[in-house]
C-alpha cells in the first residue's frame, strides 16, 4: 500500500508540463493579438490623419480664380502630346512630369476644382509616405506625428490647392528619402533602382528637388564622419555599436543617433 500511495502522490506532477506548455502558447497568442491590435490602431490613426488632410484641402477648391502659373500649367497640359513635348524641350523644362500627369488628368474634367484636385490627392498621399519614413527611421508613433504635421501644415495645404507641381515634388522627395533609407539598410539592386527612379522623377517634377538630393548627400557624409568622432553623436553611435559599421550603413543609423543624442 505504501508504494502505491507514493506513486499516487507523484502523479499530479505530470500534467504540470502540459500546463506550462499551454501557458506558453497562450502567452504567444496574446502577444500576437496585442501586436495585431496595435497595428490596427496605428492604421486607424493613419486613416484619421488622411481624412483630416483631405478635409483641409477640399473646401473652396474651385472658388478662387486661377492665377498666372496655374493658367500656364493648364494651357501647357491641354495641348497635344507633341506640343507638350515641344514646350518642355524649348520653353519650360521645369515641372515636365506634372504637365504629363495633368494632361492625362484633364480627361476627367477641366474645371478649376477638377484640375486642382490632382494636387490635392498628391498632397494627401504625402502623409502615408512620411508615416512610412518615420516608422522606418524611428518608430510608428514618430511616423504618425510626421504625417499629422504635414496634414495640418498651412503652407502645404495652400500649395496642395494649386494646379502646380509643388505637392508632387514634396511627395516624390518623401518617397525618395524612404527609398534612400531602405537602400542603405538593405543595399539590394532593386532598392537602389527604386531610389534612383524616385529621385529622377522628383527632379522632373520640380528642379528644386536637386537641393534635397544634394542636402541628403552632404548630410550623409557628415553623419558618416560624425559617427566615428568624439561628438555626442559619435559617442552614442559607438555605444550602440554603429561606429564599427561601414560609412554607407552609418548614414541610415545616424538619423536615429541624432534623435537620441540631442533629445
Amino acid at each position: 500500500m505504501r508504494p502505491t500511495t507514493l506513486a499516487f502522490l507523484r502523479t499530479p506532477t505530470l500534467p504540470t508540463k502540459t500546463w506550462g506548455g499551454e501557458s506558453l502558447r497562450f502567452a504567444e497568442q496574446a502577444a500576437v493579438r496585442a501586436t495585431a491590435a496595435l497595428g490596427n490602431r496605428e492604421l486607424l490613426m493613419l486613416g484619421a490623419v488622411l481624412l483630416t488632410s483631405l478635409l483641409l484641402r477640399l473646401p473652396f477648391l474651385g472658388q478662387t480664380s486661377l492665377w498666372l502659373d496655374e493658367m500656364w500649367s493648364i494651357a501647357t497640359s491641354r495641348m497635344p502630346w507633341r506640343s507638350v513635348l515641344s514646350v518642355v524641350l524649348h520653353q519650360d523644362s521645369n515641372a515636365s512630369l506634372y504637365y504629363a500627369l495633368l494632361h492625362v488628368w484633364m480627361c476627367l474634367g477641366k474645371s478649376e476644382a477638377s484640375v486642382r484636385l490632382l494636387s490635392v490627392l498628391l498632397g494627401v498621399a504625402t502623409a502615408p509616405a512620411l508615416y512610412l519614413l518615420g516608422k522606418r527611421l524611428v518608430t510608428a508613433q514618430v511616423g504618425l506625428i510626421a504625417s499629422l504635421l504635414i496634414a495640418v501644415n498651412g503652407f502645404h495645404v495652400q500649395f496642395s490647392q494649386e494646379a502646380r507641381s509643388y505637392s508632387l515634388v514634396v511627395l516624390l522627395a518623401s518617397i525618395s528619402s524612404l527609398s534612400f533609407v531602405k537602400s542603405v539598410e538593405e543595399p539590394t539592386g532593386r532598392n537602389w533602382c527604386g531610389y534612383i527612379l524616385t529621385s529622377v522623377l522628383a527632379v522632373y517634377a520640380h528642379v528644386f528637388a536637386v537641393l534635397v538630393l544634394a542636402l541628403r548627400k552632404r548630410r550623409g557624409h557628415w553623419c558618416a564622419r560624425t559617427a566615428s568622432g568624439d561628438s555626442p553623436v559619435g559617442q552614442n553611435a559607438r555605444a550602440h555599436g554603429t561606429a564599427c559599421l561601414g560609412p554607407e550603413t552609418n548614414i541610415a543609423h545616424c538619423w536615429r543617433t541624432i534623435l537620441v543624442a540631442y533629445r
